[in-house]
């Protein structure tokens, strides 16, 4: 598991390093964030924070990563690596629970509100980091003001992540009843 960890870091670092230096805000997108409190989480032997970022992946970043892939056909090596190693690493890692720890959720939508808070205020708005800024120009048949796309935007993420959560609890606790089975004896 640490060996995941430290290539999980070593991904991150090496798509920070193809990046040109206008795109540095780009470590604000939620991904990021999730991909170092898993690997964190794995280093510091910390279930709660492997649970975090796993929920998180589940939730919000592989789907929302699948979409951009479909609606933009833009596909990057280190990408790929960013949106998969980590939610695998997390699921190895939290696959011996039989439970999520309390408060699960709300540690997965805090790995996208506060870099969400950090997007709004520091980035470029036609970088879309996180959806943090509604750009008409996206959809512009669509009829929504931005107030409109926030009121919708942030309940519908945590209602993302609630859905993980209770599809990886449903998860862990089957295979807490498959282990907890007796085994019977050859020929009895």
């Amino acid at each position: 598991m640490r060996l995941l960890a430290i290539l999980i870091f070593v991904c991150l670092i090496a798509d920070l390093r193809l990046k040109n230096a206008a795109d540095l805000q780009q470590v604000l997108w939620s991904c990021y964030w999730g991909a170092i409190v898993i690997a964190s989480g794995i280093l510091a032997a910390s279930e709660r924070l492997v649970a975090w970022g796993t929920v998180f992946f589940a939730g919000l970043g592989v789907p929302a990563w699948l979409l951009g892939l479909v609606l933009d056909f833009h596909l990057e090596v280190t990408s790929v690596l960013i949106h998969t190693l980590p939610f695998v690493a997390g699921l190895i890692y939290i696959r011996k629970m039989s439970a999520l720890p309390a408060h699960s959720a709300l540690g997965a939508w805090s790995l996208y509100i506060v870099p969400f808070i950090f997007s709004w205020k520091l980035t470029n708005p036609d970088a879309m980091i996180n959806l943090s800024h509604w750009n008409r120009s996206a959809v512009p048949s669509l009829p929504i003001h931005v107030w409109q796309f926030y009121l919708l935007l942030i309940p519908i993420s945590f209602l993302t992540i609630l859905l993980a959560v209770w599809f990886i609890n449903r998860w862990l606790a089957r295979r807490a009843a498959a282990h907890a089975r007796p085994v019977m004896a050859a020929g009895g």
